[in-house]
Order: C-alpha cells, then sequence, then structure tokens
C-alpha cells in the first residue's frame, strides 16, 4: 500500500482547484458561492416560468395536470424554466433547487423537477428518493432525449 502524505494530498486539492484546466467546460464546477447562479424564489404555482417560454395556456394545462396528480397521488411536480445555469452544470443546479424548495411531501421525498435551461439548450428531471422506483434516472433521461428534446428543436416547449 502506497502512503501519500496529508500534505501532498491538500496540494495536489489545490491545484487541481486553480489549475487552467478549470477553465475548460469538462473541468469547471462552483467551487465559490460567486459561480452558482442563485436559486430564484419558488411561486405558489407548480409552474415557475423564468425564461418567459410558456403561453397562459401551456401554464393552466400543466398546473391543472400537475394539481390532479397531486389530489390523487400526492407526488408533487415542479416545472421550472431558467434562461441558463452557466458555469453550473443543469444537474448540479437542479439538485440545488430540488433540496432548497423541498419538491415533494416531507418524510415521503416525492417530488418531481422538470427544468428547462433555454439558453443551454438543456433540459433535466430530478426525483426525489420516494419517486426513483417510479421513474428511475434511465427513464428520466429518455423522456428528457426521447420526449422533450424533439418538441424543443421544434420550438414548443
Amino acid at each position: 500500500m502506497i502512503k501519500i502524505s496529508k500534505y501532498v494530498l491538500v496540494f495536489a486539492f489545490f491545484l487541481a482547484l486553480f489549475s487552467p484546466w478549470n477553465a475548460t467546460p469538462w473541468g469547471r464546477f462552483a467551487v465559490f458561492a460567486g459561480d452558482a447562479v442563485d436559486i430564484p424564489p419558488r411561486g405558489q404555482d407548480y409552474v415557475n416560468d423564468f425564461a418567459g417560454l410558456l403561453t397562459h395556456s401551456d401554464k393552466f394545462t400543466i398546473t391543472k395536470f400537475a394539481a390532479e396528480l397531486e389530489k390523487k397521488t400526492t407526488v408533487q411536480i415542479a416545472v421550472v424554466t431558467i434562461k441558463t445555469t452557466q458555469p453550473e452544470t443543469i444537474h448540479g443546479f437542479s439538485v440545488r433547487l430540488f433540496d432548497q424548495w423541498k419538491i415533494g411531501q416531507e418524510g415521503k421525498d416525492n417530488g418531481v423537477l422538470l427544468l428547462m435551461a433555454v439558453n443551454d439548450r438543456k433540459a433535466w428531471i430530478t426525483t426525489g428518493y420516494g419517486m426513483e422506483g417510479a421513474i428511475p434516472d434511465v427513464i428520466a433521461n429518455k423522456i428528457v432525449q426521447d420526449v422533450m428534446i424533439p418538441y424543443f428543436k421544434r420550438g414548443q416547449y
């Protein structure tokens, strides 16, 4: 077994943190508070259209569906559009948003966040642990790639 000094580990950590490679998209991560996009305050509705993509009719339809779903199953859905999550990944931002907004019922952790970052041309679905059986990550990704993205490419949000 190789023994590595704790000083070498600390040096490697700081080297990685301040390396010029962190300027590349694959090496960038939000380390400092100023790097992260602020989480917007949650509205009173199931739909929070911060990017201004959705029509009144779209919002009404989504809200009606989400309210009926919550009434029948207790599952809470939040649909959020935002202009960008940069420099953060959509996944990282989505998890922070999900946690801060506390989507889903306490004790059941049965929330679903559908996030769209318009300028980044990205979408992501984050689920609470209580929903992982119904919507595992593989299914969530398939929904984004096979259902949502084709509509977005046609400008149908």
